[in-house]
């Protein structure tokens, strides 16, 4: 399946499909300037060394010969020695400097490392977002609020976030889905239902681990960059560095091209304590975006359930109206899928060895990855074609023939890998599978009236 672009977080299992992306810049409580870079550190030591050089030399007489009359003659012993122990000071602050760079970047990958690891967390602290967006993805009652929340990794968290007023938001993201219910208190949400709110803006593709809002803590810390030390103190560092736009996301306060800052606290053994995330604006707390959060529960067994039995699914796609206008007439879709499975693309092309041709293209594929299935997850992808655009069938003796409902076809092989191609006469479907043939036609047996708006269920024993 496609990954989606996203790079991987690093070092990476499946191959950020980032990294990781994921997958942010922290702030100080004053939404404080970005530290000053170790290459610019650097700069500054070397002026000092020539500075300090120019005096010893002045000092011990530079700029005389052997007979202190002047001229072109050779430095004495004494300048030699104090010009070594310059150098030798040098040479130590320089090597003291870069193992401090390796530190904090070592650091950050660590942290990074521990939470995938872990493959779940918890989540305390305090968010600032004018509105929802692929970083912070609920729509929250009041742009500040505090937050409990809990990440099952990669893709499901699920926190309440209340306002200063005591109304509350619960939020489940689930892949590219998210829930929410809203309550006048937190008391009051277990009463309401949930309802489905939207997709993450920035999910493009159909399997990739890339989250929302908490799930992107482990490739917003290994996309950072300049990182330093800023603190050491009691078995507990403070680490800070730069986040480049590009790897935060939308977070809903407009401008987008501007970097954040991200404040890393570990404790003794690497693990992180607390991660901030700041973009910095001229609003009153002084930040455009911004969340802090104490880490919590590593590795706690965290349950996630689905709302109302829907398995999550992208429904940015184009109207039955637009499918039938290009040429395809009865779109259809998969009505139910495997637990753990959802749609994640959708796209109307005319493109494949004849240019005109159009199709419904929809990627399916497992939401979850695991150990087990990295190296090969379980996905389909299905084509929704006119009749006459189809892949020739495999040849005669080696075809298989297949039978879904109204449809019937044949084996065929296709760049992607093997898959089949069926027809009812009106519409064809054209489809590449990890699955054996017995399921893939187990799912075009559930086949429905394509709605992008609609989710899949899960599919039923």
């Amino acid at each position: 399946m496609p990954d989606g672009g996203w790079e991987p977080v690093e070092p990476w299992r499946v191959g950020t499909g980032s990294a990781p992306a994921p997958p942010g810049g922290g702030a100080t409580g004053s939404g404080g300037r970005l530290a000053r870079s170790p290459r610019r550190g650097r700069l500054l030591v070397g002026a000092a060394v020539v500075g300090a050089i120019a005096l010893v030399w002045s000092v011990v007489g530079g700029g005389r010969d052997g007979d202190g009359t002047g001229g072109g003659g050779g430095r004495g012993g004494a300048d030699d020695e104090a010009l070594s122990e310059v150098r030798e000071r040098t040479d130590d602050e320089r090597a003291a400097a870069d193992d401090r760079g390796d530190d904090a970047r070592r650091a950050f990958a660590e942290a990074s490392r521990s939470l995938e690891i872990g493959g779940t967390y918890g989540y305390h602290g305090t968010v600032h977002a004018p509105a929802a967006g692929d970083a912070r993805p609920a729509h929250a009652p009041a742009p500040d609020v505090t937050v409990d929340g809990e990440v099952l990794w990669p893709l499901r968290t699920h926190d309440i976030a209340v306002d200063a007023a005591g109304r509350a938001a619960e939020t489940i993201t689930v892949g590219p889905t998210v829930w929410q219910r809203r309550a006048a208190s937190r008391e009051s949400l277990p009463t309401e239902t949930y309802e489905f709110v939207g997709d993450v803006p920035s999910w493009n593709s159909a399997v990739v681990p890339f989250g929302a809002g908490a799930a992107r803590l482990p490739g917003w810390l290994t996309a950072t960059t300049d990182r330093v030390l800023r603190s050491d103190m009691s078995g507990r560092r403070t680490f800070v560095a730069r986040l480049p736009a590009g790897r935060l996301g939308d977070t809903g306060s407009g401008d987008l091209s501007v970097d954040g800052e991200v404040v890393l606290t570990v404790d003794a053994d690497g693990d992180p304590l607390r991660i901030e995330v700041e973009v910095p604006g001229e609003a009153a707390t002084g930040s455009a975006w911004r969340l802090s959060f104490d880490i919590l529960g590593i590795g706690d067994i965290v349950t996630i359930d689905i709302p109302n039995g829907e398995l999550p699914s992208v429904t940015e796609g184009p109207s039955p109206e637009d499918v039938r206008a290009a040429g395809v007439a009865g779109p259809v879709e998969l009505g139910q899928l495997p637990e753990g499975w959802m749609l994640g693309r959708i796209s109307l092309e005319r493109s494949g060895e004849r240019l005109e041709c159009p199709h419904l293209q929809l990627a399916y594929g497992a939401s979850e990855f695991n150990d087990e299935v990295v190296s090969a997850p379980e996905w389909l992808t299905l084509d929704v074609l006119p009749p006459a655009y189809t892949r020739p069938l495999d040849p005669p003796g080696a075809r298989e023939a297949l039978e879904a409902g109204p449809f019937i076809g044949g084996s065929a092989t296709f760049p992607e890998g093997q898959g089949g191609v069926l027809s009812d006469g009106h519409i064809a479907l054209q489809y590449s599978s990890s699955l054996p043939t017995a399921d893939v036609l187990r799912l075009l047996a559930t086949l429905e009236p394509y709605d992008p708006t609609t989710r899949p269920t899960a599919l039923t024993p």
